[in-house]
Parts: structure tokens; C-alpha cells; sequence
């Protein structure tokens, strides 16, 4: 769906550039425009504090708790915060466990070892008893795309020029 998705971004580019009004600059600045919020995301995401599920997985454990009293504006004494991460560690206690059951003899720390972890993980998905939550959260990303509202996003309403172009 994605390559379709930008297929249909690379027609509509095409079609500006093809067409004599504003010439290059009818797909370089609405390209430019779309650069812009992706910066401020890149810059923005160096003020963000570590997860506390990543800091948990890591041993980082009073990390974990400080940045996520940071996250909820707590202080770590509180007591809901002090649930969550109790709750955040017993997660991830489950899921190392988890790991250790499914795929033992993948639990070496070398990094050929970690990538083949991670590909196991990944394949945990469609084992018998995640079948079905793979199947929703696939069809959910599917109909997602499918109902077409890239269309509209991209192109905008039929009076537009951009559709009148693509049927003629």
C-alpha cells in the first residue's frame, strides 16, 4: 500500500510539473512546505526524555523512574507513579521471560544473537496463538489505507484540478 501510496504522490508531483502554471516550483515548494514539521519533529525529538519501558529492558531501573515521574509532572513518591513503574517492570520481567521460554538458546548477548531474537520475536506473531491479533492489527493498517482518504489528502476534492487532469 505504501508504494502505491507514493506511486500516486510521484503522479500527482508528475502532473504539476507537466502543467504550465508555476512551472518547477509547483512541486519544489509544496515539497519544501512538507520538510519543515519533519524538522521540528527531528530537532524536537532530542528533548525528549528515554522511555521508561526501554530504561526498564536496559537495567536503568531509577532512570526509568525519574524520567517517567518527568513524563506524568509527579514526583517519583507519588504513588500512581510509583504503580506504573512497578507495573512497567513486571511487564518487561514477563516479556524477558517470555523470551527465555519461547527461544533459549537465543539469549546470548552477542549481536547476532540479539538480530536473531528480534527476527523471533517478529515471527511470534503469526504463531498459533497471536494469529488472530495479527489478523486485527493487519486489517486495521489495510482499511485504513483503503478507504481512500490519501485521496482526498493528496489530490483534494473532485472540483480540483488534479483529479480533472488524471480523467482527462
Amino acid at each position: 500500500m505504501l508504494k502505491l501510496e507514493e506511486k500516486h504522490i510521484f503522479h500527482v508531483m508528475m502532473a504539476a510539473v507537466d502543467s504550465s502554471q508555476g512551472g518547477e516550483w509547483a512541486w519544489r515548494l509544496p515539497f519544501l512546505l512538507q520538510l519543515i514539521p519533519g524538522l521540528i519533529l527531528g530537532a524536537g525529538i532530542l528533548f525528549l526524555p528515554f522511555s521508561p519501558r526501554w530504561l526498564v529492558s536496559k537495567g536503568r531501573d531509577q532512570e526509568a523512574l525519574s524520567s517517567l515521574s518527568r513524563l506524568r509532572q509527579l514526583p517519583s513518591t507519588d504513588l500512581r507513579v510509583q504503580q506504573e513503574w512497578c507495573d512497567i517492570r513486571v511487564e518487561v520481567a514477563f516479556h524477558k521471560e517470555v523470551s527465555i521460554t519461547r527461544h533459549p538458546m537465543l539469549q546470548e548477548r552477542s549481536i547476532v544473537s540479539r538480530v536473531k531474537l528480534e527476527f523471533a520475536s517478529w515471527t511470534d506473531c503469526f504463531r498459533r496463538g497471536c494469529w488472530r491479533r495479527t489478523h486485527v492489527g493487519v486489517g486495521l493498517m489495510f482499511f485504513q489505507q483503503f478507504v481512500g482518504i490519501n485521496a482526498l489528502i493528496y489530490c483534494g476534492f473532485p472540483e480540483t484540478d488534479c483529479l480533472r487532469k488524471k480523467v482527462n
